[in-house]
């Protein structure tokens, strides 16, 4: 796990006037690797959450999901599906999808 990959959420506050405001919060670093996503691995993964780019592969981390995004050297990748590798709360295997692909 060789990437300082900072993990972030949006927090909603109230805004004083009945409504709420948006904004991003920064939850942690935490080190990882980012993976384009191949041929099989595609289909396999895009069959559950849709158009996928990358995988991030980073130490158990409770709480992470779909509302969650990493950022790395300015790119944003938005979590889609989140994966406790052999359900053993070691590794996770997060199904992520590039800002670029987002916006598409």
């Amino acid at each position: 796990m060789s990437q300082r990959l900072e993990l972030w959420e949006m927090n909603t506050t109230p805004d004083g006037m009945g409504g709420t405001t948006e904004s991003p919060n920064k939850v942690g670093d935490l080190w990882g690797n980012i993976n384009p996503v191949t041929g099989n691995e595609r289909w396999d993964v895009e069959s559950l959450k849709g158009v996928i780019s990358h995988t991030v592969r980073i130490r158990y981390y409770e709480g992470i999901t779909s509302e969650n995004w990493f950022e790395y050297k300015g790119d944003k990748y938005y979590v889609r599906y989140p994966l406790d590798e052999g359900m053993e709360h070691t590794y996770m295997k997060i199904a992520v999808t590039s800002e670029q692909n987002a916006e598409s």
